[in-house]
């Protein structure tokens, strides 16, 4: 399968990178069919990418004071395609890739609950223990049996 696992957000907010550093995990898998982007935002470009795909997983942060560490839902495409310019959330992105290469492929997006967006602080320790739990969500969509090994932060 051709999957692509895009994490998002600001490396230099503490867990707004969360995402980034579960797309460079699974990078380090090593899987076949399985490709990784890391990114500060989702942008239009990404379009393309997201057209050859056969299944996207989507890895944000997420900021609220209560609520499960790793929230997995299916990402709709939004009702309304608003300009994406150099910001976007996962549901324009996938509509604006239906709209341009009249397809999208199946995708998800984790959520995952953020606790520090401090100016260069490292993941937090509450942060960290979520993100492991999204990297054996992500394991699980893509029908991956986690091994020994096979994690990353």
């Amino acid at each position: 399968m051709n999957v692509l696992v895009i994490g998002y957000g600001n490396e230099l907010r503490g867990d707004d990178a969360v995402g980034r550093h579960i797309a460079d995990a699974v990078s380090e898998w090593g899987l076949p069919g399985v490709r990784c982007l890391s990114a500060r935002q989702l942008l239009p470009e990404f379009t393309g990418i997201i057209a050859s795909a056969e299944l996207v997983i989507f890895v944000d942060a997420r900021f609220s004071p209560d609520g499960e560490p790793v929230l997995l839902e299916p990402v709709e495409l939004a009702t309304s395609v608003h300009a994406l310019g150099h910001t976007g959330d996962p549901a324009s992105l996938l509509s604006l890739t239906q709209a341009i290469h009249g397809h999208h492929p199946p995708a998800w997006l984790i959520s995952v609950r953020a606790h520090d967006a401090g100016m260069g602080n490292p993941l937090s320790p509450k942060t960290s223990m979520a993100a492991e739990e999204a990297l054996a969500r992500i394991a699980g969509l893509i029908g991956m049996t986690r091994k020994a090994g096979v994690s990353g932060l």
